[in-house]
């Protein structure tokens, strides 16, 4: 019995942190659990490298992997879910695939739904049942560019971060220098890199990117990879959502 009460202790306290997070995005608290999904919740020990690509871009504190429906082979990184977190990664495994919906959280994620001083004892449940709602993120910058390694006159490709949607990006298109066509970026094997090929003409700086929402929204940084653009650098746009 103690071991219950324990446990609805440290339930209650997850719902208060998702209190404070819809607070923050002014929802009435007192549609606490309206528009609220269930949810099977983990957590592992690791780094945040991820299928996303991020690779420890972001505070391994408040991240996740995410079972299929969350992933969505690879729509789904960088999206927000309240404790707060934010998927960068897959989890393939059973246990994630056995739910519809499955966070395998990381271990700093996790122990914070616990009443201070009893995070290990959480710890020991082992998973827990939740509730999960979809937020907008709140990144105080714009969305920055990353060029990844092996971009080439003829091979370009870009990791994106720091969006600030309720949804997923679902197109990347690139405009190059003198030209008024978008050519369609593709998603690099399930992640948030976007990538396009031009073998026959090389693509000239510089470039112009065209991003898209599930919502239906649309952004444009206009000439946000420069002349001389470094693989390996991070351009911050002008925009977001």
């Amino acid at each position: 019995m103690a071991s219950l009460n324990m446990f609805h202790q440290m339930y209650s306290y997850f719902f208060t942190i998702l209190f404070l997070v819809r607070y923050c995005f002014c929802v009435n608290p007192k549609l606490l659990n309206a528009g609220f999904s269930s949810a099977g919740a983990t957590f592992y020990k690791g780094t945040n490298t991820g299928a996303c690509g991020y690779h420890g871009r972001y505070n391994v504190a408040i991240t996740s992997a995410g079972g299929p429906s969350l992933f969505k082979n690879g729509t789904g990184c960088g999206s927000w879910k309240p404790v707060t977190v934010v998927i960068t990664d897959f989890c393939p495994d059973d246990t994630c695939k056995a739910e519809s919906t499955h966070f395998d959280l990381s271990e700093g994620a996790f122990i914070a739904m616990a009443i201070p001083g009893q995070e290990q004892q959480l710890k020991t449940v082992g998973k827990l049942p939740i509730q999960y709602q979809q937020v907008k993120c709140n990144f105080p910058n714009k969305i920055a560019f990353k060029v990844e390694d092996g971009s080439n006159p003829n091979f370009f490709a870009t990791l994106v971060e720091y969006q600030n949607i309720e949804s997923d990006i679902v197109s990347v298109d690139l405009q190059v220098a003198g030209s008024s066509d978008w050519q369609p970026m593709q998603r690099s094997h399930r992640s948030a890199v976007w990538n396009l090929q031009s073998l026959a003409t090389p693509l000239r700086t510089p470039f112009s990117l065209r991003l898209r929402s599930g919502d239906g929204k649309t952004i444009v940084a206009a000439n946000v990879i420069p002349d001389g653009y470094q693989p390996g650098t991070p351009y911050q746009s002008k925009v977001n959502f």
